[in-house]
């Protein structure tokens, strides 16, 4: 292999070896301008984007995930990666291709798992963390909830039995 490919196998090696989440673009069609626009969204929640040369790209990707089988890959691809909320890098993502119309998603690796193009579209549109984190906590309230109620009216429907009780004793 040609020194100058080795470079750029270690560097994006290097790059995508640390990240939890991938997602593999078709970028043809975007100019410089759109994708340097990209770049500084990705940057901005700590994620990046990186235009790869394919047949490197599937050496290291065969190296680091060699569980799952790759097809060949075609065309102009970009890898997007973060090792943060891989939804955060979804959505972005997503909301850049309803802008421009690009990059389109060929396939994504999360946690070493490949997933498709709908699930990266279902991982774009759960909820922001703290919303997703408020409706965990409300789901965990409800049945404490529910379960103080129906011990109130437990106890209420104890202190009606025994004030019936207790009227009966006395008229009697």
């Amino acid at each position: 292999m040609r020194p100058e490919k080795q470079v750029f196998e270690e560097e994006y090696r290097k790059r995508i070896g640390r990240a939890s989440f991938l997602i593999l673009t078709d970028y043809r069609g975007l100019n410089a301008d759109a994708m340097n626009r990209l770049r500084r969204e990705l940057e901005k929640n700590d994620s990046g984007c990186l235009v790869v040369k394919n047949r490197l790209l599937l050496r290291v990707l065969g190296d680091l995930y060699p569980q799952a089988g790759f097809g060949p890959l075609k065309g102009q691809t970009a890898v997007t990666w973060t090792d943060q909320d891989p939804a955060v890098l979804s959505r972005t993502l997503s909301k850049f291709q309803a802008d421009d119309g690009l990059p389109r998603v060929i396939t994504a690796v999360w946690e070493g798992q490949w997933i498709g193009e709908a699930d990266v579209k279902r991982l774009a549109s759960l909820p922001e963390r703290p919303q997703l984190l408020s409706q965990v906590i409300a789901g965990f309230q409800a049945p404490i909830s529910g379960l103080a109620r129906g011990l109130g009216q437990v106890l209420a429907s104890l202190l009606y039995a025994l004030k019936a009780i207790e009227e009966r004793k006395s008229s009697s």
